[in-house]
């Protein structure tokens, strides 16, 4: 039987034949949710939807306060507190799907944050405030600002004659 620890640990600290249990019991516990996950039946998904918002909202929530207490550690010295805020900053980056046509530049200093697309004239800032979480939900809402930018440069919004973002084709396409 599989302990919890054993499934923690990293597999390089196991031994041969309890890392080939720990993937043989990884490997089915996966093919269990995406055989259930593909399925038509929204009842059995249900417990493997929520284990995966759960995961993605306790790892969030990790995130944040490792990022954070780094942030209260460099308060006192702006140039690494910049520094880190462009970090953070380039980790919610990635999560937007920005295209590699796209060439990011960040730059920090004692007074604030900038991030511009090269080859474009759409930019962002915001000013470092010193607190650790509202410099840290700044970086977050910039870096969904330019994926929604990215977004309409290349395409996938739509705009009604009042002005209002309307979802695309693929949106509204409903898959079986």
């Amino acid at each position: 039987m599989i302990s919890k620890s054993d499934l923690k640990r990293p597999l390089e600290s196991l031994t041969r034949l309890r890392k080939e249990e720990v993937l043989k019991y990884k490997r089915g516990e996966e093919e269990e949710r995406i055989e259930v996950l593909g399925q038509a039946s929204d009842r059995k998904a249900i417990p493997w939807v929520q284990k995966e918002v759960l995961e993605g909202e306790r790892k969030e929530q990790e995130y944040f306060y490792l990022a954070t207490n780094i942030l209260k550690a460099l308060s006192k010295r702006k140039k690494h507190y910049a520094r880190a805020l462009g970090q953070i900053l380039w980790h919610f980056l990635q999560e937007e799907w920005i295209p590699k046509k796209y060439f990011i530049d960040i730059e920090g200093n004692d007074t604030g944050i900038k991030i511009e697309l090269k080859g474009t004239k759409y930019y962002g800032a915001f000013k470092v405030s010193g607190l650790p979480s509202f410099d840290f939900r700044a970086c977050q809402m910039l870096a969904i600002k330019i994926g929604n930018t990215v977004g309409k440069l290349e395409g996938y919004s739509r705009k009604s004659d009042g002005g209002i973002s309307l979802p695309d084709d693929e949106d509204r396409r409903i898959y079986s």
